[in-house]
Parts: structure tokens; sequence; C-alpha cells
């Protein structure tokens, strides 16, 4: 019973060590933040900003940041035309992916949601960092603000290492008290024609079988009396 329950917990820590990352990970990037409450210290939005009678923007950003971010921009343009949108930390893409998009705005009051995501590049460490976002062409408009990055993949490497790690402790601590015994094949009670062939020097009893030294007139093994003809084992060297 208590093998049983020392079983169970190392599956379940092993279960935990697989899945506890990704469990965590999808949790903060599937948190959704409620536009109607305010998250001064968990969030930052972009505020709406009126540019002209006939540009406005709305955006969307998660200051806690996880591997991936999402940069949410919701645009109303009452005219057509090409803007550009320019997305990108204050190192010009030094810690972060740069992006650059056109957008055609379709005009007539509508709005246009558009997404820009971002990535850390790999040697980016977390900390505070601060954005940008530019558009120009037709309209022009800027916004600064700061973001957190929670996790890098530098941490997520790390972060599966020890857990990597602590799972190979628990196997080879699970096989630590698992000893093999070699397994030993002994030729004691072959007879001669499971053998290649008998050894010089040696002779086989017609009795027991069993290989005893050349000359003797009695098997030591059995006691049974040798013939004469079956005494010397014709491979042997013989001196003339």
């Amino acid at each position: 019973m208590k093998e049983c329950s020392k079983k169970c917990f190392r599956y379940t820590m092993v279960l935990m060590m697989l899945f506890l990352p990704i469990i965590s990970l999808n949790c903060f990037e599937s948190f959704q933040f409620d536009k109607n409450i305010s998250y001064d210290k968990i969030s930052s939005k972009l505020n709406t900003n009126q540019v002209n009678n006939n540009f406005s923007v709305i955006g969307n950003l998660h200051k806690l940041v996880w591997i991936e971010g999402r940069l949410n921009l919701f645009l109303i343009s009452n005219e057509s035309g090409l803007i550009n949108c320019e997305f990108k930390d204050s190192n010009n893409g030094k810690y972060f992916t740069q992006i650059n998009k056109i957008i055609n705005l379709t005009g007539f009051n509508q709005t246009q949601a558009i997404r820009l995501t971002f990535h850390p590049h790999l040697t980016t460490l977390p900390g505070r960092y601060n954005f940008t976002l530019n558009i120009t062409g037709f309209y022009n408009y800027t916004e600064s603000f700061e973001l957190i990055l929670g996790m890098g993949y530098i941490v997520l490497i790390l972060v599966l290492m020890i857990f990597g790690i602590g799972l190979i402790m628990i196997l080879m601590k699970k096989n630590k008290g698992v000893i093999t015994k070699p397994v030993s094949v002994s030729t004691e009670g072959l007879i001669p024609s499971e053998l290649n062939e008998v050894p010089v020097s040696k002779i086989q009893c017609p009795e027991c079988k069993k290989l005893i030294d050349e000359g003797l007139a009695f098997c030591p093994e059995c006691g049974s009396r040798i013939p004469e003809f079956l005494r010397f084992n014709p491979n042997s060297p013989r001196v003339l």
C-alpha cells in the first residue's frame, strides 16, 4: 500500500511538471480585461483620441505581456485612404519585433479592427519597456506607452529546463531501487552434442555424459567404467 502511494505521488508530480507551465501561460494569455473597470496597475489602454473630425483611434493593450503581446486598434474614419501603422519599442526594435502595416481606410464612418502582434527577441529579459505607435499617411497619429514583459523566451527555457531536470531526477530515483541481476549461463550438464566440440584432453562419459579428463578408467562423476576405446580423445595430440 505504501509503495502504491509513492508511485501515485511520483506520477502526480510528473504530470504537474509537464502541464503547469502550459496551463500558466494559457491562463495569462487568455485573461481578458473588462473595459468598464479600471486596471491602472494591470492593463494599459490607449485613450480614444479625436485626431480630427474625420478620424478617431481607439486602442487596447495589456500592460502585462507573456511571450506574445497584442495591440488592438479600432480605427474610425469618414474618408478613404491609406495609412501606415508602425509599432516598435523605444530602441527601434532591439528588444521586440517591429511592426509596419499598411491599412486601407474604407471611410463612411465605419469601425475597422486591427490587431498588431509582437514578440520579444530570444535574448530579451523580463522588465519594463517603452513603445511607440506611429500612424502616418492619410492621417497622422502618435501614442507612447509602457508595458511589462512577464516572461520571455530565456525565462521560458529556464523554467522548462528546471521542470525537465526535476522529471529526470524523479525517474532516476524511481529506477534506483530496481536491481537488475546478471543472467549467467552455465554449461554444466550440457552434453557434447550441445557444444561445438569436445575440448582437447577431455572425453565424454558414456553413462552420465559429463566431460572428464581423458585416460581415466572410471568416471569420477558417476563411477562407471570407461571402455578402453573411449578413454582417449582422438582430437588430442599424440606423442609418437
